[in-house]
């Protein structure tokens, strides 16, 4: 067998490899050495400038637009699995969602209230020609704990429209208390979990000559997206429940901002005044020469 690999650790996965072992010593009631820890505080500090002359990680890929049209005709008609997890994409791309959020823990079985997105937990009305729709969505990962956050969405006229999404998931799963992003074998309801859709998709994209994309990309598109084509904000408040949104301030290129913003489209501020939740109006695709590359 030959030598493993040498590979750099960073002084920030260090402390996190240290404060996991001084909770275990915590949980076991064993005994930690205290003596070693200002040595150890001295030595991350130290390797913190090498830290800072290394390479930084290159930035998460994006899902293009393109790429979201190409697998929307690859799995409309696919399995039913391949059409949960498309719907599930739509959705996470124009409500600029993680995975982990829309995903399950378990496979099959009871589901967890507390971090599942069931049917019930979508919404539907109507203004004028528009028609949209608030999904809640608990256990996110920056909520508190029993904190729901909203993922506001609206219609649009194209074949990637998440409203018509989640109709089809709510079609499909016919009980309030199903899990939203699901399918059935037989008399059993599947529910779609974070490794079954990362496996899923990387297949998909290094099929097609996408690789480097993640899970996490559909996010990271749908923000470059959003905030390329310059959705504006409004001032108009939005009818329906409003709760805390995440930050996706780090996806884009643009001034630190000191309020976390969950971006969703063309935005309407709502919420307490401490938090924000936005809200998607239909988006025309007609799109500009100078943002081909975004597409």
């Amino acid at each position: 067998l030959s030598p493993p690999a040498l590979t750099k650790v960073s002084s920030v996965t260090l402390a996190k490899y240290i404060s996991g072992l001084q909770i275990w010593h915590m949980m076991h009631n064993a005994k930690y050495p205290y003596a070693s820890k200002c040595k150890v505080a001295t030595f991350l500090r130290s390797s913190a400038y090498i830290d800072a002359e290394s390479k930084s990680k290159p930035k998460k890929k994006a899902v293009m637009i393109r790429q979201l049209v190409m697998i929307t005709n690859a799995w409309i008609n696919g399995t039913e699995f391949q059409k949960a997890l498309l719907d599930l994409c739509l959705v996470a791309f124009w409500g600029v969602a993680r995975l982990g959020e829309l995903t399950y823990n378990d496979r099959v079985g009871p589901l967890c209230q507390s971090a599942s997105v069931l049917v019930g937990d979508v919404e539907f009305w109507e203004t004028g020609t528009s028609k949209r729709a608030i999904l809640q969505v608990r256990g996110a990962k920056t909520a508190s704990p029993g904190e729901v956050q909203t993922i506001n969405l609206a219609n649009m006229k194209t074949m990637l429209c998440p409203i018509l999404a989640l109709e089809r998931r709510i079609k499909n799963a016919q009980r309030r208390d199903a899990s939203l992003f699901g399918y059935w074998e037989g008399e059993t309801r599947i529910h779609i979990t974070k490794p079954m859709a990362c496996r899923a998709l990387s297949q998909f994209w290094n099929n097609n000559g996408c690789s480097g994309i993640s899970g996490h990309s559909f996010r990271v598109g749908g923000t470059s997206f959003l905030h390329s084509m310059g959705s504006p904000l409004s001032a108009n408040p939005v009818d329906g429940p409003q709760t805390a949104s995440n930050s996706t301030s780090a996806l884009i290129p643009r001034k630190k901002r000191k309020t976390k913003l969950r971006f969703s489209g063309n935005f309407t501020n709502a919420g307490p005044s401490n938090r924000r939740s936005y809200y998607v109006t239909p988006i025309e695709m007609n799109i500009p020469p100078h943002y081909e590359n975004l597409i």
